[in-house]
């Protein structure tokens, strides 16, 4: 019911250009965000490796699993943050017009 009503509020007229740029402009911040999540975490892995520190683990017999559960957590945000962006941007898209 909760879509019907959202869609319904994008396909008006007055309603949908509105909706559409603010779409876009979350869109555009998602993308954002993600690019800059990308470099936070390369200088922080750059710094704990100068460092000499395992980067994102604690130090347990289980180094290895954990950092791949990070790695995979991670991957898993990235693609969200990339879905909902491009979702949205196409919707904002097809609002507009």
């Amino acid at each position: 019911m909760i879509n019907n009503y959202f869609f319904a509020i994008l396909l008006q007229d007055k309603i949908s250009k509105n909706w559409a740029i603010g779409l876009i402009l979350i869109s555009i911040c998602l993308a954002i965000l993600l690019i800059v999540s990308i470099f936070v975490i390369k200088k922080i892995k750059q710094k704990n490796q100068h460092n000499r520190a395992i980067s994102f683990s604690i130090d347990t017999n289980k180094s290895n699993d954990k950092r791949f559960w990070i790695s995979f957590s991670l991957i898993c945000c990235y693609l969200t943050c990339f879905v909902l962006s491009v979702a949205f941007l196409i919707i904002g898209i097809i609002a507009l017009i």
